[in-house]
């Protein structure tokens, strides 16, 4: 499957969607939003469309080429980019591949702006390779740090939005919400019925993503704070072991 293919299906369009519904609660008029290993930039146009004035940092010009007009683009590494302060800064599906860029994010966050995080769910991991695979193998996942991604044929770490939300605090940020994306879509093997049954599926969907337990459950977490005044480091919480 390519990158449009995935953007495209189901999983992908929920992916975006609740991303976006989730944002919507937090976000003001006419913010300003860096998108940070965004790349061909869906979720920056959603914003875009509102108008938001919305930029995209990523690596690779192929991405960046398939930006729509209304999105800036920028061709740099998310570690050295110094691209000033926004409003808001998105980090969605970057952190399992390179912890260490959630500080620099943070530091493209103005002091009372938001960060946007969205990382697979560790706590995800065995109920869905239970659904897809086998007993067996689900049991081989508990506790495991890393996954193999297949759309992109590496290794990624895992993490749960509990340790997310202790990163953050330490690294002067006020966690405001923890949101679930994919809830049920990834627990539902047959494929077909998600693309015959989409609209009902991501009705389903935006119901359930404040909602506990079945946030804790999702595929991925969605965790929003707002970068303190201050960036006075605090203690970090115990991480959670599950």
């Amino acid at each position: 499957m390519t990158w449009h293919e995935w953007q495209d299906a189901p999983w992908g369009r929920l992916r975006y969607a609740l991303a976006e519904a989730n944002l919507s609660r937090h976000l003001t008029d006419h913010a300003t939003v860096l998108d940070l290993g965004g790349g061909n930039g869906v979720d920056a146009a959603r914003l875009a469309t509102r108008g938001f004035h919305a930029t995209v940092v990523d690596r690779s010009p192929e991405m960046l080429a398939d930006l729509p007009d209304r999105v800036t683009g920028v061709e740099a590494d998310i570690a050295t980019a110094d691209l000033g302060t926004f409003d808001v800064v998105l980090l969605h599906n970057v952190i399992q591949y390179d912890p260490s860029l959630l500080a620099p994010a943070i530091a493209a966050v103005r002091p009372g702006g938001l960060i946007s995080v969205i990382a697979l769910n560790r706590h995800a991991v065995p109920l869905v390779t239970a659904v897809r695979s086998t007993p067996a193998a689900a049991l081989a996942t508990l506790d495991q740090p890393t996954q193999r991604t297949e759309l992109f044929d590496t290794d990624i770490q895992l993490f749960t939005a509990e340790e997310i939300t202790d990163r953050l605090s330490a690294l002067g940020c006020t966690p405001l919400a923890h949101y679930g994306i994919r809830a049920v879509c990834d627990y539902i093997a047959d494929d077909t019925s998600k693309h015959a049954n989409y609209a009902d599926l991501e009705r389903l969907e935006l119901a359930l993503t404040a909602r506990s337990p079945y946030r804790d459950l999702a595929r991925m977490f969605h965790v929003i704070a707002r970068r303190d005044n201050s960036m006075s480091p605090r203690p970090v919480a115990s991480a959670d072991p599950g």
